[in-house]
């Protein structure tokens, strides 16, 4: 099926093109099943040539019901290169489903939706949605923060962001996962408003990440403890 209608869009120009949004029409009206699936995807391969918001909207307004559905519909918003409130915040939504292969398609469909002209406002969105009492977005939505930041138009727009995590780097000090994703997000920014002394201790916590995972690939696990507890001054005279 997925091949019929991909040769289908393929075809259209400018004499057939009203039978074959018909064709599509009639398929993406029905339940989610097979035959619309494969209609979404071949909509998906010629924005060009089937570039009609109906159908568009047929496929991005349609509430979904499974995950595969969730990634037919991203198939649609990353071809069609729509960003706006709607879509984003569908985005979201599968970003932070609990599907594995979902988050990881929403974050490349952000990937390929950002530019330097609509990355501030898509910076924007999504660090509003930072969680830091959910393990789960807090991961999410950084990682998506990281995997555009070589796109954003301004290294400092997501400075708050930056200021906050800086705060809660000391409250993280022994979640590695935590702190790898914070010094990753961090890397990415410009951080010249901070003042050198608040970032005294981030980076004798990341200089120390850095020893104890060095350390611990070369097998020296104590060593490795060792150094990372002594930066959080967890040392046995209990100094910092």
């Amino acid at each position: 099926l997925s091949s019929k209608f991909k040769t289908i869009a393929k075809s259209a120009n400018e004499d057939n093109i009203t039978e074959i949004l018909s064709i599509f029409r009639k398929s993406l009206s029905l339940p989610y099943d097979e035959s619309s699936s494969a209609a979404i995807l071949g909509l998906s391969t010629q924005p060009k040539r089937l570039n009609s918001p109906e159908l568009i909207n047929m496929v991005i307004y349609k509430k979904s019901v499974s995950w595969f559905h969730s990634i037919d519909i991203l198939r649609v918003i990353k071809s069609f290169q729509i960003v706006n409130v709607h879509t984003l915040n569908l985005i979201y939504e599968f970003l932070v489903s609990g599907n594995v292969k979902l988050s990881e398609e929403s974050i490349e469909t952000i990937k390929s939706l950002t530019n330097s002209e609509n990355s501030e406002m898509i910076e924007n969105f999504f660090s509003q949605k930072v969680d830091l009492f959910d393990y789960s977005i807090f991961e999410r939505i950084l990682t998506t923060l990281v995997s555009i930041s070589d796109k954003s138009s301004n290294k400092s727009y997501l400075n708050f962001l930056s200021k906050i995590l800086l705060e809660e780097i000391d409250l993280h000090k022994d979640n590695v996962p935590a702190l790898s994703l914070i010094f990753n997000f961090l890397a990415n920014r410009d951080l010249s408003f901070v003042k050198d002394s608040s970032l005294v201790r981030p980076c004798k916590i990341a200089i120390a990440l850095c020893e104890a995972y060095l350390a611990a690939i070369y097998g020296d696990t104590n060593e490795a403890e060792s150094n990372y507890n002594i930066s959080n001054g967890n040392n046995e005279n209990g100094k910092n």
